[in-house]
C-alpha cells in the first residue's frame, strides 16, 4: 500500500464509486494506477459460457491490477465495485514519474 498523501503528491486524485459502478472492462488499456481507499472491488471475466467469473476481491489498501499498467495490451477482465468505494487514481504517466 502507497500511503496516500504520497500518491497525492505525484498527482493522484480521490474519486468515489457507488456500489455496482464499473471501474474498467474487458478490452480496455490500463491508462491509471487504482487503489481502494475503502470497499470492496471484484475482478471478473466472462467464460465461453458468458457467465461471470469472480477471480479476486479486492480491499482497502490494496491496487487494481497493477501489472496491466506495465503492458500495452487490452484488459482481459472488468473491475466493478461491491460495496460504495473511494478509489485513489493516478495516471500511468504519473505513476512511472513516482516509481522513478
Amino acid at each position: 500500500m502507497i500511503s496516500e498523501t504520497y500518491l497525492r503528491s505525484y498527482g493522484a486524485i480521490e474519486k468515489n464509486y457507488k456500489k455496482a459502478s464499473l471501474i474498467f472492462s474487458v478490452g480496455s488499456l490500463q491508462e491509471n494506477y487504482y487503489q481502494i481507499i475503502e470497499g470492496i472491488v471484484k475482478l471478473s471475466f466472462s467464460g465461453l459460457d458468458e457467465r461471470d467469473k469472480t477471480f479476486k476481491l479486492l480491499r482497502k489498501g490494496e491496487c487494481i491490477s497493477l501489472y496491466s499498467i506495465f503492458v500495452e495490451m487490452p484488459l482481459l477482465h472488468n473491475a466493478l465495485t461491491i460495496t460504495d468505494c473511494s478509489i485513489m487514481i493516478m495516471s500511468k504517466k504519473c505513476f512511472f514519474k513516482m516509481i522513478m
